[in-house]
């Protein structure tokens, strides 16, 4: 490098040198994480989770690079070897290669699932950006190559324009959870070209988690058939894990103190007995009640 770029300087007359000096130590000092090497494996695990909430706003510019960071970082150590073929063997030692050719026919021969959830926070664009986030163009190839290695991509977001274009035109289902708002549905309406009467059955039929499960309303692309396929479900979680997995505020903070003070298995199953719907609602005054009694703190 020094020899290389020694002389060299950026349009402004900036060293390069000097340049990527100060590039890679700002890097170091937003992302520790990325400041050494790695070392973690997932041994046997079926199911790798993220959570990435700490670490993902989009309030800045800089909070939307760091978002992006975050998510890439996550996928690559989650998704690992999940697009993995023959040609990525090529660098391991032989002594080593049988193992590792045995792993890779299991793993190319297993379906797996990618799952980006709040897919809105890093698909948010730059506001001088006319391009797409990088997370939604990785998404949008994926949805096109995952096949080839049995790899199923899944993105959840709140509102339809979060995902793009081609990410809808290329989603062999779709899942609809609410659609409350007319605007929404008229998006659904003109996307699908569905009926009026499938629009209002719809809607009848979203009205949100109850005790006895979510509603929900899917568009399935099936290969073979002429046309969609129109689906109509609840799905039947229960108290037990619509607790496990509530994202709302007051009920996180919630399951979090009834799981300090009993255990985690212990305190969920507490709230899903005294409340089977998976949530306490918006009411504030019971809400207080509800964290007073877990965590016996009093409210004036």
């Amino acid at each position: 490098l020094l020899s290389a770029y020694e002389s060299e300087r950026l349009t402004n007359g900036t060293p390069v040198l000097a340049a990527l000096k100060r590039i890679l130590t700002e890097a170091v000092e937003s992302y520790p994480i990325m400041s050494g090497p790695s070392t973690y494996t997932f041994g046997e695990a079926r199911v790798i989770a993220f959570n990435l909430r700490s670490v993902a706003q989009t309030d800045t510019p800089a909070q939307i690079r760091q978002t992006r960071v975050m998510y890439d970082l996550a996928r690559k150590a989650g998704a690992l070897g999940f697009f993995a073929t023959d040609k990525t063997l090529v660098n391991v030692p032989a002594r080593y290669r049988s193992y590792h050719q045995k792993m890779l026919a299991r793993a190319m021969s297993q379906k797996k699932e990618i799952v980006y959830e709040e897919f809105h926070v890093p698909a948010t664009r730059d506001e001088d950006s006319k391009r797409k986030a990088p997370i939604v163009r990785r998404a949008e190839t994926e949805e096109k190559t995952g096949r080839k290695s049995s790899v199923g991509v899944n993105a959840v977001s709140q509102q339809l324009e979060d995902f793009s274009q081609i990410m809808v035109k290329n989603a062999s289902s779709v899942i609809v959870l609410f659609a409350g708002d007319e605007e929404v549905k008229s998006q659904i309406k003109e996307l699908y070209g569905l009926e009026d009467h499938v629009i209002d059955s719809m809607s009848a039929h979203l009205t949100g988690p109850t005790p006895d499960g979510a509603p929900l309303f899917a568009i399935h692309d099936v290969k073979g058939f002429n046309g969609k396929v129109m689906q109509e479900a609840v799905l039947t979680l229960g108290g037990l894990w619509m607790w496990s997995l509530c994202s709302t505020e007051t009920d996180i903070l919630i399951r979090r103190a009834a799981a300090e003070r009993l255990g985690y298995w212990k305190g969920v199953s507490m709230l899903r007995d005294v409340y089977p719907a998976g949530e306490i609602g918006k009411d504030e005054k019971r809400f207080k009640d509800v964290l007073s009694r877990v965590t016996c703190l009093l409210y004036t």
